[in-house]
């Protein structure tokens, strides 16, 4: 989608509405200045190759200084056909006289013995395209399918919003996508498929849950927990907990659940955090 000229100014948020594959689409154009900068050096990259590209293309073929019209003509339609994004080649096919023998006269012109062509080759910028790439530097386009109007209406505002904080949701659960768990599941019925989403979706939700409790904690607190390579962190993760809870082993028989290991300190201390009392594996509650 070409991003119209003026929807690009510094931190907007622009809703409109347009066709995308015979669609009608909610498009929110959005310019980010953290990534305005980033971008453009990008494209300055990608036109100093393409210049480099075309320069090497045109000396080439651009060394033919003195061949018939015919030849020359050639030589400058294949370079005016040579394709580049950014710049362009101007040629000029000008004439290079050749004189006769013997030294010129005082009182009357030289003689010219034959007319020779050569290449002018000169590159250009092609303004047009850089400015627009400079106008679109830093935007980009979000297709939200929430409508602008009604009970489940979002402004533009919302619609980034919810578009930055996606990244939360798919730290958790790209794991879906690991080969490790595509590989292994071997369900072929729908119902057996949707079953198995929905445990890992409320796998998921609760391990936010968790997540975001510890995080609360840290914060009330002013205690950081102990995350990996036994560093202090703000930030615990639901994965931490994973690995932090992988070795509990739990025995069971003659009506108790003793532990094969004692939690550790660092373990405790995420139990505490969650609010959830240590005999918890040992004595759970009944139901």
């Amino acid at each position: 989608m070409q991003i119209p000229p003026g929807h690009c100014s510094p931190f907007s948020k622009i809703g409109r509405e347009d066709t995308l594959y015979d669609k009608a689409s909610r498009a929110v154009v959005v310019h980010s200045s953290s990534q305005d900068q980033r971008r453009q050096q990008h494209w300055e990259r990608e036109s100093r190759a393409s210049a480099a590209t075309l320069e090497a293309s045109v000396h080439a073929v651009a060394h033919q200084e003195d061949c018939g019209q015919a030849d020359a003509e050639a030589a400058a339609a294949k370079l005016r056909a040579l394709p580049s994004a950014y710049p362009w080649v101007d040629v000029a096919v000008p004439e290079r006289p050749r004189d006769g023998p013997g030294r010129p006269s005082s009182t009357q012109p030289r003689v010219i013995k034959a007319l020779r062509y050569g290449l002018q080759v000169t590159l250009h910028e092609r303004a047009e395209v850089i400015a627009r790439k400079t106008q679109e530097a830093g935007c980009f386009v979000l297709l939200p399918n929430v409508p602008t109007a009604g009970e489940m209406a979002h402004r533009a505002g919302d619609v980034l919003q919810a578009y930055k904080e996606q990244q939360g949701i798919e730290q958790h659960d790209g794991f879906l996508q690991a080969p490790l768990i595509v590989n292994s599941l071997f369900l072929k019925t729908p119902e057996r498929i949707e079953a198995l989403g929905l445990g890992f979706l409320l796998a998921l939700r609760l391990g936010r849950l968790v997540e975001r409790a510890w995080r609360v904690h840290v914060e009330t607190t002013g205690n950081p927990l102990i995350g990996w390579a036994k560093k202090a962190t703000q930030k615990p993760t639901a994965f931490m907990r994973m690995t932090q809870f992988a070795g509990v082993m739990v025995l069971k028989g003659a009506g108790q659940r003793p532990l094969v290991h004692p939690l550790s300190t660092v373990q405790r201390q995420y139990l505490v955090a969650l609010g959830v009392p240590a005999p918890y594996f040992t004595a759970p509650p009944s139901g």
